[in-house]
């Protein structure tokens, strides 16, 4: 018998969720029969069947390992465990070998499981002391002694009952490949209906043949009949362990709760049961599900918040075989109640903004990949951080500052329910941060503040509290308690000798300060104008600068500190020293040195220093030396003796009681000098190149020179001179000068006193040379076209010169590129010349001119391009004829126009009646029937091709139109009178019909516009249809018109007047039609369905809005 028990946790609660893995399924095969006592009952199991196990009650919840255990005489048990090591399967099973062997009284072990022959009882061991070293120690044991047996053969035979195990990882295999096993070529296992999260297995029954790695359990007992084969399924995702899923004699197995888009291994072993742990399995097969849109995600958390925003976070979830795409966050304002799409993203982490502070909000999650979306998770609500109280505005005081206390008020809020109120004492501004602390804490807006010190600050915040919420603090509020003011300081003091422009006071503290420190002093100085502040500050010392020499002052002095200013002192009376006069001013108008004296003028000093000035002292320096020119009392003076054209400087300066002041700023003169004399004519020598290098003998007294030329052109006439050199040099040269000319040359002195005479006239003259180049290229005159050739009419301009050759011959020669050999190079006398060029050819031409000298420089070059040749005419092709007008297609090159010319006949002339770059034209107001004739020219980049040859075209003649009006009127109860309207000379056809398609009958044809239908049947339609004729031609027949007496109904005409005449009939005949009941009931029908369908609508709106 086999004692279970079931485990309970502590209060008699269900079993802790760590032991729900740890339950090992106890297979009896068939022929076994067993006893299984659970708790106080016994219940008896005939096998087949499987019995789950648990833990027994109060034992540590560790794996199960397979490990030694009795067994009944003739019986065989097989312990399966998974690739972990943990036990999961035993197979109690009949003994098939012959052999049988006596258990050792020992040989049974007890610690999870109980399993004993039947009416046996065995007692039960007590607990281990050390569990977990036993449990540790005998999975070691077990683990070694399965690694001995994957090396050995499978049919090795045992003295020991055999536990067969399924092959696991070792520390050499990567956990994502499945162990080796011998797969059997029998045992076969098929994979179909595989789903996002479902798949079916279904297997053939394995031979008993094909079964292998049987192993002998020492029993002598004699085989059984049958024996049952057992199927285990192992499953593993990829890269992960593979656990088993199935035990049980079943040929087939449903996966379900697989996840959508993930790749499986399975395999498949056979146990056969009674032949001591037989087994045979098959290859590892890999499938994968189908994907699927996401699972529904976890709730999103708050990560963070604000009074106006909210962080929300949120984990990863099962993407269903897809990657995923997108999260999708929606919001719900409680308020309203809808939600709102705010997020679509891939980030797991979202800030939404601008909300409402204090305010709940809802959000829900969902994932999409490319299957689709997920459900919506749960909605979340979160709520932003309520609104702070607004800071207070600082306190002030209630009333004036006393020395030992300050009233303080402040502002009421309507939010505010307590007040807040702290102090601290103003440290210095290098000092640690003012600690403040709490003084007031209540209701009231009014606080004193004593026990103050007098003449010292204090600040002060202001915080409130609301909704258990205290707000920021106001500004510091600096407040001060109220000194006195000081005593008056004794009067001013001079210190050391008086200065002419400042003066050091110095002077005693007052005996009191007024119980606050002396911030500072305030000094006052009288200048004749009343008493005006010139000084401020600390200390009792102070300099007063900016005075005048001199000059009588008084000064008085007043202390402050926090309470105020004292009274002032009693006033000093002090002078300042004289000083030395500042240095004169020269005079702006000074008049011109002569060669030997200088009269000098000057301005008396802006300041005298404070004593008249009585003397003046002007001193003369050049370059050797510096003496006195002058000493008295007046403001001018004359420098004599001085040397002509010298450069001389000049000073001056005052004298005062004091001593004398400075020198002025220097006055630089030179005394004046004479021109200089008349120079010797300067030596010329003239190079082929139109240059003439001069040079002459320098002058003492010149400073410069002036070299002019003029061009004789004519003795009889007067020289035109023109400077061309001016400067210090004695030698320059000239150059560009006119060739096979005549130039007088003249030299000049200059200096500060004027210009010199000039020297005698030099006469030279410059050599004959080649003309000057054409100063711009050719230009074109004009460029034509023939068809054959392009004339090319260029001119140009005269040379600059002639290379003063006056007697010639002159002449120019012009030159074409690409070379003419019959035109190239061209030798004209005229500046008009004409060129016969080949036509899409792009030519470079320049001129120069020619004289006994020989050719000049070339002018620039003409670049020019002739025109193409012209393109041809393009043929005419008739698109579309019509009586007054002819459509006309033709076929044109790009940048090509065309001339399009008609005429009627060979008497008349081609006129234009086209011209522009289109390639179809419409020919209007022509004459129907008529033949007129074309012919086309093309315009392109070459000029105007010759005409086509001539295409004549007709119009069509005129079709005849249709009878208008058609109108039936009923003349008696038999006959109808229909009338139409058509123009003169054409002929009336009418035909009568009895239905729409006809057969139509003529029934009259003349030229009156009206007949008479008799003989006609009451309540029976007729239709009529009217069609003209001119002369042998024929036109259309009218739509045909129905027409009956009765009904009066219209006809439906193909024209618009027939139509007008036929739309009274045809509602006449509407009118004379009833309603039948079915019609009746189908109208009620359709009005009820309309009401109804704006009724909804009108309340969908409704409840909408």
């Amino acid at each position: 018998m086999i004692h279970l028990s079931r485990p309970s946790a502590p209060g008699g609660g269900p079993p802790p969720r760590e032991q729900e893995d740890h339950v090992v399924q106890f297979h009896v095969n068939s022929g076994v029969t067993v006893s299984l006592q659970v708790g106080d009952s016994v219940r008896v199991v005939k096998g087949p069947m499987t019995v789950p196990m648990v833990p027994t009650a109060g034992r540590p919840s560790q794996p199960p390992i397979p490990m030694p255990v009795q067994v009944p005489v003739g019986h065989v048990v097989h312990q399966i465990m998974d690739e972990s090591g943990q036990l999961r399967h035993v197979i109690l099973s009949p003994q098939r070998a012959p052999e049988q062997r006596q258990p050792a009284p020992n040989e049974y072990y007890h610690a999870y499981y109980t399993m004993v022959p039947p009416n046996v009882s065995i007692p039960q061991p007590p607990p281990p002391r050390a569990a977990d070293d036993r449990y540790r120690v005998q999975r070691d044991k077990m683990k070694r002694r399965l690694e001995q047996r994957q090396g050995c053969s499978s049919t090795t035979p045992a003295t020991s009952p055999t536990k067969k195990t399924l092959p696991r990882k070792t520390k050499e295999m990567p956990s994502s490949t499945p162990p080796a096993s011998p797969a059997s070529p029998g045992l076969q296992l098929s994979i179909c209906d595989v789903a996002q999260t479902s798949a079916n297995l279904s297997w053939a029954a394995a031979d008993t043949a094909s079964v292998s790695g049987s192993e002998d359990s020492g029993v002598a007992e004699p085989p059984p009949e049958t024996s049952t084969t057992m199927y285990q399924l192992s499953i593993g995702k990829k890269g992960k362990e593979h656990k088993i899923l199935y035990f049980g004699t079943d040929l087939g197995f449903q996966l379900d709760n697989l996840h959508p888009g993930t790749e499986y291994s399975i395999r498949l072993a056979a146990v056969l049961a009674g032949e001591g742990g037989s087994a045979s399995c098959t290859e590892y097969l890999s499938f994968s599900t189908l994907p699927a849109p996401p699972s529904t995600p976890s709730q999103p958390r708050l990560a963070g918040r604000t009074k106006t925003s909210l962080t929300l976070k949120w984990s990863s979830c099962a993407n269903g075989g897809a990657p995923l795409t997108a999260y999708i966050l929606e919001m719900c304002d409680v308020a309203d109640g809808q939600w709102q799409p705010i997020y679509k993203g891939r980030e797991k982490q979202f800030t939404i903004s601008k909300l409402q502070a204090g305010a709940p909000y809802s959000f829900r999650l969902a994932a999409a990949n490319a299957l689709g979306e997920s459900p919506f998770c749960d909605p979340q609500t979160f709520n932003t951080q309520e609104p702070l109280p607004p800071t207070p505005n600082p306190p002030r005081l209630a009333a004036p500052a006393l020395p030992d206390r300050l009233l303080l008020e402040w502002d009421r809020t309507e939010v505010a329910d307590i007040y807040k109120l702290e102090q601290a004492e103003e440290l210095v501004p290098s000092g640690p941060a003012p600690s403040f602390y709490l003084v007031y804490h209540g209701p009231e807006c009014r606080f004193e503040s004593q026990s103050l010190q007098p003449a010292s600050a204090y600040l002060y915040r202001l915080k409130v509290e609301a909704n258990g919420q205290c707000s920021q603090p106001s500004p510091p509020a600096r407040h001060i308690t109220a000194p006195a003011p000081p005593l008056p300081p004794a009067r001013p003091q001079l210190k050391g000798r008086s200065q002419p422009f400042s003066l050091r006071l110095v002077w005693v503290p007052p005996l009191h300060t007024g119980g606050a420190p002396i911030l500072a002093y305030k000094l006052q100085i009288d200048q004749g104008k009343g008493f005006q502040d010139v000084w401020s500050g600390p200390g009792c010392e102070a300099v007063i600068n900016e005075l005048a020499p001199g000059y009588l002052y008084q000064v008085r002095v007043a202390a402050i500190n926090a309470a105020g200013i004292s009274n002032y002192s009693e006033v000093a009376h002090l002078t300042t020293a004289a000083a030395a006069p500042e240095p004169p001013i020269w005079s702006r108008k000074q008049q011109p040195p002569s060669t030997h004296a200088v009269t000098l003028h000057w301005e008396p000093p802006a300041f005298d220093g404070g004593a008249p000035v009585h003397q003046y002292e002007v001193e003369v320096a050049d370059e050797h030396s510096r003496w006195q020119a002058y000493k008295g009392t007046e403001p001018f003076c004359v420098a004599a003796g001085l040397q002509a054209a010298n450069l001389y400087h000049f000073y001056v300066r005052a004298a005062n009681a004091a001593g004398l002041g400075p020198w002025s700023v220097e006055l630089p003169l030179q005394t004046a000098v004479a021109p200089p004399a008349v120079p010797e004519p300067p030596s010329v020598e003239v190079s082929e190149d139109r240059a003439a290098e001069f040079s002459w003998q320098p002058l003492a007294t010149a400073a410069t020179y002036g070299l002019q030329l003029a061009l004789l052109e004519e003795p009889s006439s007067e020289p035109q001179y023109k400077e061309e050199y001016s400067g210090q040099e004695s030698s320059c040269q000239v150059v560009n000068l006119a060739p096979g000319s005549t130039y007088l040359a003249r030299l000049q002195g200059l200096n500060s006193s004027g210009a010199g005479p000039f020297s005698t006239p030099v006469v030279f003259c410059t050599p004959v040379s080649i003309p000057g180049a054409v100063a711009h290229a050719p230009h074109c005159a004009s460029l034509k076209s023939d068809g054959s050739s392009a004339q090319l009419v260029v001119t140009f301009e005269q040379p600059v010169h002639w290379g003063g050759d006056s007697q010639g011959p002159h002449s120019f020669q012009l030159e074409t590129i690409p070379f003419n050999p019959e035109q190239n190079p061209m030798k004209t006398e005229e500046t008009t010349v004409k060129l016969d060029l080949q036509l899409e050819s792009t030519y470079r031409l320049k001129v120069r001119a020619v004289n006994s000298k020989g050719p000049g420089p070339y002018s620039p070059v003409l670049k020019i391009t002739t025109p193409p040749p012209p393109p041809p005419a393009p043929s005419l092709t008739l698109l579309a004829a019509q009586p007054r007008a002819l459509r006309l297609g033709w076929e044109l090159d790009k940048d090509t126009s065309i001339i399009l010319e008609m005429r009627r006949s060979e008497l008349h002339k081609f006129q234009i009646v086209y011209e522009g770059c289109e390639k179809r034209h419409k020919v209007t107001q022509l004459k129907k029937n008529t033949e007129y004739q074309f012919q086309t020219k093309a315009v392109g980049p070459g000029g105007e091709s010759a005409p086509s040859e001539i295409f004549t075209f007709r119009t069509k003649p005129e079709p005849i139109c249709l009878p208008a009006n058609l109108k039936f009127v009923e003349t008696s109860s038999s006959s109808v009178l229909v009338s139409w309207q058509a123009p003169p000379e054409h002929k009336s056809r009418l035909q009568l019909g009895n239905s729409r398609h006809g057969p139509f009958t003529m029934v009259y044809e003349g030229m009156d516009c009206q007949y008479e239908l008799t003989s006609m049947t009451v309540n029976t339609e007729y239709w009529v249809r009217a069609s003209l004729t001119l002369g042998s031609e024929e036109g259309a027949w009218t739509a045909p018109a129905v027409s009956c007496i009765a009904a009066k109904v219209a006809a439906e005409p193909l024209t618009r007047p027939a139509q007008a005449a036929a739309a009274p009939a045809v509602e006449r005949r509407a009118r004379s039609r009833a309603l039948s009941e079915e019609q009746k009931k189908a109208a009620i029908l359709i009005a009820f369905l309309l009401m109804s369908v704006v009724l909804a609508v009108f309340l969908a709106r409704t409840v909408t809005m």
